[in-house]
């Protein structure tokens, strides 16, 4: 009979060793914060009619014809109208409004030209 059998012993130190390794790999691997698409938040009836007042709508119509919410401006000084009309704001944000049958060159000057004027954001409004 034997009296000094030992059972063979597992060595837990390197098991926790490599658990805390695998543990900082992850958490370096993982991204904090989704990344995906800005959007804005569709507003109340209230905050629309607000922001309709103080919303900039440029028409572009045939024959080079531009109006600035209910202005008419000549198809040559528009933009420095609305630089003007920019600088007083908070909000850049331009929304363009074509009439149907015009092609999207002219559309794509204007936005162009409402860029170097200092618009932000671009928005293109459907009838």
């Amino acid at each position: 009979m034997q009296t000094g059998s030992h059972a063979p012993l597992i060595n837990m130190t390197p098991l926790i060793d490599v658990l805390l390794v695998l543990l900082i790999i992850f958490m370096v691997i993982v991204p904090l914060k989704p990344v995906g698409l800005a959007a804005r938040v569709p507003q109340d009836a209230k905050e629309q009619t607000l922001a309709a007042e103080r919303t900039l709508v440029i028409t572009v119509q045939a024959g080079g014809a531009i109006r600035l919410n209910q202005e008419s401006l000549p198809a040559d000084g528009w933009p420095g109208r609305l630089r003007q009309a920019l600088s007083l704001r908070a909000d850049k944000t331009v929304y363009f409004r074509a009439e149907p049958d015009l092609e999207f060159r002219h559309v794509a000057y204007a936005i162009d030209e409402a860029r170097g004027a200092g618009a932000g954001a671009i928005g293109l409004l459907s009838r």
